[in-house]
């Protein structure tokens, strides 16, 4: 085969220098990932702290459901962020209204407010507001063509 009938592109694309900020959101959806799956863990091995452990929420099928979902949803938005792709901006954003659903959800179903606390209000403003920060960045990257 002559190397002129190779295809660079596929060579091309996988050694892409990232911007930083996008290597940023890689971290940032990772450490989301393992914090969702240490919530798992603790409620799974009931090491769930004694004033949350007999909460509705933490019994109820609809949190794992949650978690598991936003595993799902955030392992599809860091795969797509490292190949650079365009559908990060369709995971992400998707991510985002599976989140706010689900919090919504719990917030009229099981008083997710008084059980959650302030930690969990700041844990979801976090994530609430890294998904649109990258689902605006990752439009800024389309618009310049940095995207595939």
């Amino acid at each position: 085969m002559l190397l002129s009938s190779h295809d660079t592109d596929e060579d091309s694309r996988l050694t892409v220098k990232k911007p930083t900020l996008l290597c940023l959101y890689i971290v940032f959806f990772a450490l989301m990932i393992c914090h969702c799956f240490v919530v798992i863990l603790v409620h799974s091995f009931d090491v769930m702290p004694s004033e949350f452990a007999y909460q509705a929420l933490f019994s109820n099928t609809s949190f794992l459901v949650k978690f598991i979902g936003n595993i799902s949803l955030a392992s599809l938005v860091l795969i797509s962020l490292y190949q650079m792709k365009q559908s990060a901006i369709f995971w992400c954003l998707t991510l985002l209204i599976f989140d706010m659903s689900s919090i919504v959800f719990w917030i009229f179903t099981q008083n997710w407010l008084d059980v959650a606390g302030s930690l969990g209000v700041t844990i979801v403003s976090i994530v609430w507001g890294g998904c649109l920060t990258c689902t605006i960045y990752l439009k800024y990257l389309k618009k310049r063509g940095k995207l595939l």
